[in-house]
């Protein structure tokens, strides 16, 4: 259950929602956020990039997924993402090519360093 406290910026929160505070910070210990698309130490056979583009009334956004086959496994992970709040006024359909160009240039960008 959520605790909404009315308190100034420098106020004193109650004990309750400091000990609910601590223990979240504890818990962070735990999350483990992997840093690699290719987690073998073996060659990269293949690289597939997928890239979603997205659109509604309320925000458009764009995506890039990596697919990497290497011998022992595949591996699919993000590579970036972009988003934004929708511009008022515009219908979906035009929203929807926001979000594809919005698309294009993470593909653009993605794709730069792995042609070198």
């Amino acid at each position: 259950m959520a605790v909404d406290e009315k308190k100034g910026w420098d106020g004193e929160i109650s004990e309750e929602l400091k000990t609910k505070w601590i223990k979240w910070v504890c818990s962070l210990k735990a999350v483990e956020v992997p840093r690699t698309i290719a987690p073998y130490l073996e060659d990269v056979t293949a690289v597939d990039l997928h890239h979603m583009m997205d659109a509604s009334g309320k925000a458009v956004s764009a995506q890039t997924v990596a697919v990497v086959m290497q011998p022992t496994g595949i591996t699919k992970g993000l590579l970036t993402s972009k988003s934004r709040i929708a511009k008022r006024g515009l219908t979906i359909p035009r929203q929807e090519l926001v979000a594809c160009q919005m698309g294009t240039n993470l593909a653009a960008n993605v794709n730069k360093p792995l042609e070198g």
